[in-house]
């Protein structure tokens, strides 16, 4: 998989560029998911072959942001030189005394079970607009605050769940006087270093306000100690589609 950011797009606009209606802004997310195969023909040759999703969006911070899909198929070699080789043994036709031209994983250590709890707080903030905003530079704000709890198996895998208050100016915009939203939810974490690759899936109590019935959050997490931490996520709304990018700081003031 890989994560990056385009820029330099032609945004819609309803007067110069009325027929982009996939993209609002001049630069967008990308992400690429990959799920690839290898076949070992021969000692030095591989075949790669698989199938590739790619998506660009802005989080609907600008409006429209219906997205771009791209789904693909590839294909490709792959030669392993084996310069150690040919330093040893120049003979081409020398099949005795030959060097592996393939890394050999080393053995992995004993994976550290340490279990660990967490209460964490995290309070994220963000802007964004309505479809009826579209083309305009106008943005309102948002807001989330999650309160968490983490239970970690070990260094790599953790579960999580909480619940959730949500503000969201645009509300205003539909004539809604109250502008709050609570929900719940659910989570897993991939961890590795001082990351956390995190998703969520959580559903409203009370009136969702047209935001549907489940909402997703997928977020990357940074840890700069075992209680502080920063997350960037993406807070959907009715399944899959952007609702709103979350940007935030957090603290876990119960370590268990």
């Amino acid at each position: 998989s890989s994560l990056g950011l385009t820029y330099k797009l032609s945004p819609y606009d309803q007067e110069f560029n009325p027929l982009n209606t996939a993209i609002g802004a001049r630069a967008a997310v990308y992400f690429n998911l990959d799920l690839g195969f290898t076949y070992k023909w021969t000692r030095e040759l591989d075949l790669l072959y698989g199938f590739d999703f790619s998506h660009f969006s802005n989080g609907a911070t600008f409006k429209p942001n219906s997205g771009l899909n791209l789904y693909g198929f590839n294909a490709g070699v792959r030669y392993h030189y084996n310069a150690t080789q040919l330093r040893r043994n120049k003979d081409p036709y020398n099949n005795h005394d030959i060097l592996s031209a393939r890394f050999k994983r080393p053995m992995r250590s004993p994976r550290d079970k340490t279990k660990e709890n967490a209460i964490s707080v995290y309070a994220a903030g963000g802007v964004a607009q309505s479809e009826s905003m579209a083309g305009t530079n106008d943005l309102l704000g948002t807001f989330s605050g999650i309160i968490d709890y983490e239970h970690a198996f070990n260094e790599m895998h953790a579960i999580t769940g909480g619940v959730d208050f949500l503000y969201d100016n645009r509300l205003k915009l539909m004539e809604y006087e109250n502008r709050w939203l609570k929900g719940i939810h659910v989570g897993y974490d991939f961890r590795f270093y001082r990351f956390a690759i995190k998703m969520q899936v959580g559903t409203y109590i009370g009136d969702d306000k047209g935001k549907g019935v489940f909402f997703m959050r997928p977020a990357l997490r940074y840890s700069f100690s075992k209680r502080l931490f920063a997350q960037v996520g993406l807070k959907t709304l009715a399944g899959g589609a952007a609702d709103y990018i979350e940007y935030g700081i957090g603290w876990k003031p119960f370590l268990l």
